[in-house]
């Protein structure tokens, strides 16, 4: 019986594309012209037969990366009916209710610390089969800039402290944009997948999200996470009026902190749906933010279940103020980031550059898979460029998400910190951004994004029926 499903499996493209010209000729008249129920035919292979095929092509993908991975996906790309009904809050094993003071909105840095702190994410991380590479940490673990020793000086410890990179980016008429990142020492696979191509890992690893918060409502309005190269985005109901489409229900322990998933191995980062729930009683460390530094409890560089560790805070600002420390790819660079995006030619026509990669000593790695700061974060199936998701958030997420959100900043980390500018309008009109398939002054051509469609007809319903296949593969890949 094996032997027959693996050969009806392996020959299921040939029996579709036979099928295909079979069908018009038992359906189409006898007297017809041969040529007519051959093209027939060929309509009924591109239409229907080419799309089954690519589809048993990737089942079949993902249940051999489910056995060689050891982890089956086990993901749930929609919000239903019942998801609803259920809600958004949960409280996991180890949740212990924290209270953080309010403070006055003028004092503005106690306030966005109070923000950081308050909206924290509880997360659940997975572990592999080499655990100390699953613990986040900071960039800069090591006391020096340089992250091409990173792997070296990780190797030497038995224990890293966990760290979560958190930055309150801007602040507009309407919201609040904070980002998380979870940088870890190494992306890595299984040693089959290692050893069958070097595309599966490399030096140095950051994935992360970025949400929004209504000042209305003080309420988590959208989560966008940057998952293997695709932005995920999960709300509280479903609904999107942007040209992205929403893959979960946002789930939040205490209220305000977003439950975030991240994988083991490649640590892709996404919200944490209730199908997540089910498989952490085994190789999962519950991570919560803890501000005093001596009670910190460490994820354990093992695959025992722990539901009570914790994770310091830091800045994203020394990323900003070094955002231009680039050097080429080579042994005797000693910048923080390698490559660059060229941004634009401010107005004395001086080019601008911030850095592509996180430096590493595999630097000759294939270039998607290598590790990025967030603004280096680009989706090839959307259409805003490089460089916009973090250093100007309100326009990803308006595009993405919501619609018409304000682009009056107040603050703007990034911004202030990489260029020195508070005004983010001074420097609008001099980007020159890289959409994914092309370079060119784009910035002129977004204008007319604001007018979103939403998902009024039938091109926009394929467009995001598509990108929740991709994104189905994607996560079942890993």
């Amino acid at each position: 019986m094996f032997i027959t499903a693996f050969k009806s499996l392996i020959l299921f493209p040939v029996t579709l594309f036979r099928l295909s010209f079979w069908l018009p000729s038992k359906i189409i008249h006898p007297q017809r012209n041969r040529h007519v129920k051959r093209a027939w035919g060929v309509v009924t292979y591109v239409l229907i037969g080419v799309p089954l095929t690519i589809t048993a092509i990737f089942e079949l993908l993902i249940i051999i990366n489910a056995q060689i991975v050891g982890e089956t996906p086990n993901y749930q790309f929609a919000v239903t009916a019942e998801d609803i009904i259920l809600g958004q809050d949960i409280e996991l094993p180890g949740h212990t209710p924290t209270a953080y003071k309010t403070p006055d909105r003028e004092k503005r840095e106690l306030f966005y610390t109070y923000l950081l702190e308050n909206y924290s994410p509880t997360i659940i991380h997975k572990m592999g089969h080499n655990p100390l590479w699953d613990i986040p940490t900071d960039l800069f673990f090591d006391g020096d800039m340089d992250p091409r020793n990173n792997v070296r000086n990780a190797a030497k410890a038995t224990q890293l402290q966990p760290v979560i990179h958190g930055e309150v980016i801007a602040e507009t008429e309407d919201s609040y944009y904070l980002a998380y990142m979870l940088y870890h020492i190494k992306d890595y696979d299984q040693p089959l997948r290692e050893l069958l191509t070097h595309w599966t890992y490399h030096d140095s690893d950051n994935e992360g999200f970025q949400l929004r918060i209504d000042k209305a409502s003080m309420k988590v309005a959208h989560v966008e996470a940057w998952y293997h190269n695709r932005f995920f985005l999960c709300n509280s109901t479903g609904k999107t009026s942007g040209s992205e489409p929403i893959q979960s229900l946002s789930l939040f322990e205490g209220g305000s902190h977003i439950v975030i998933y991240a994988q083991s191995l490649g640590h892709g980062v996404r919200c944490a749906t209730r199908a997540d729930l089910e498989s952490i009683a085994e190789n999962t460390k519950i991570m919560r933010y803890q501000p005093d530094p001596s009670k910190i409890i460490p994820p354990t560089a093992d695959r025992e279940t722990q539901h009570n560790t914790t994770y310091s805070l830091v800045s994203l600002k020394p990323w900003y103020k070094n955002a231009g420390n680039i050097a080429k790819s080579g042994t005797t660079a000693t910048s923080l980031f390698e490559d660059k995006i060229h941004v634009g030619t401010d107005k004395d026509g001086k080019e601008i550059y911030v850095g592509r990669f996180i430096a590493g000593e595999d630097y000759d790695r294939n270039a998607w898979s290598r590790p990025k700061p967030p603004w280096s974060w680009d989706d090839k199936w959307d259409d805003i460029p490089i460089f916009l998701w973090h250093y100007y958030p309100s326009f990803a997420f308006g595009r993405h998400a919501e619609g018409n959100l304000s682009h009056k900043y107040i603050y703007n980390a990034p911004m202030e910190y990489t260029f020195g500018i508070t005004n983010v309008d001074e420097i609008l009109p001099y980007l020159e951004l890289e959409m994914p398939t092309s370079r060119s002054n784009k910035w002129e051509n977004l204008a007319w994004r604001s007018n979103l469609v939403g998902q009024k007809d039938l091109w926009t319903h394929l467009d995001f029926w598509m990108k929740q296949y991709v994104n189905y593969v994607f996560n079942g890949l890993g």
